[in-house]
């Protein structure tokens, strides 16, 4: 191979190494970005609402035992008070399952989202018994009606709620995981276009002090052979 042509791939192969290193970065960049991205805008997001399920579990229970106790000591303001309140935590119930329900991308969480309307709607009804027998006031059948029609459904809202938080957590872990395994691999990628491109700029360096040695070589050979023919004559 020709000097020229030693040059020529050596200096190609250094530009390659170049644009591969400048457009790993942009891949890794963009990668990094796309995860965050899933971890900030959707998987937090999951978590907020479990956790806001959960919340208002016990609002939902706390509402209903204020219900009771407001009608054994006989207080109408404070029923209409809890009943307002078990409505309204009631729709934020609804409005975090109608929320969250499009962002599970794990059968898992589907089923437990399922599990939670599913005993809500149970609960309600449980409510609206015991909410007439505490209207009566009726406080000792109430809370029995509570015990039995409302109870269970809460527990079971509660360990499904439970259930989406732990996968959301496990996703998060998982998302934690991959994220750190891509900055590896990118890592080891541009490593290794960096050493190509030392070796590269090496050898590009060596073919240059080859030529110009065998030009000094070639030029004081000519100068002592032009002292030579000046000598003779």
């Amino acid at each position: 191979m020709t000097i020229g042509k030693k040059l020529l791939v050596g200096g190609g192969i250094l530009v390659a190494c170049v644009v591969a290193t400048g457009s790993l970065g942009i891949v890794g960049l963009n990668s990094l970005r796309a995860d965050l991205a899933e971890t900030t805008n959707r998987t937090t997001r999951k978590l907020e609402l479990a956790h806001q399920m959960k919340e208002e579990v016990a609002r939902l229970m706390l509402a209903t035992r204020s219900t009771v106790l407001a009608s054994a000591v006989r207080k109408d303001k404070d029923l209409q008070t809890e009943q307002s309140n078990f409505q309204a935590a009631d729709g934020r119930m609804q409005a975090d399952i109608r929320e969250i329900r499009p962002l599970l991308v794990v059968d898992r969480g589907r089923k437990a989202v399922a599990q939670v309307e599913a005993s809500l709607d149970r609960f309600r009804a449980g409510f609206e018994q015991t909410a007439r027998l505490s209207t009566a006031y009726k406080a000792m059948e109430a809370d029995a009606a509570r015990q039995v029609n409302q109870l269970p459904h809460a527990m079971a809202m509660n360990k499904a709620a439970e259930e989406v938080l732990a996968i959301q957590r496990e996703l998060m872990s998982q998302q934690a995981s991959e994220a750190d395994r891509n900055a590896a691999r990118f890592r080891w990628f541009t490593l290794l276009l960096i050493a190509v491109s030392l070796t590269a700029g090496l050898a590009i360096f060596l073919v240059v002090r080859s030529v110009n040695r065998s030009l000094s070589r070639a030029v004081a050979e000519l100068s002592q052979g032009a002292t030579q023919v000046a000598g003779a004559s």
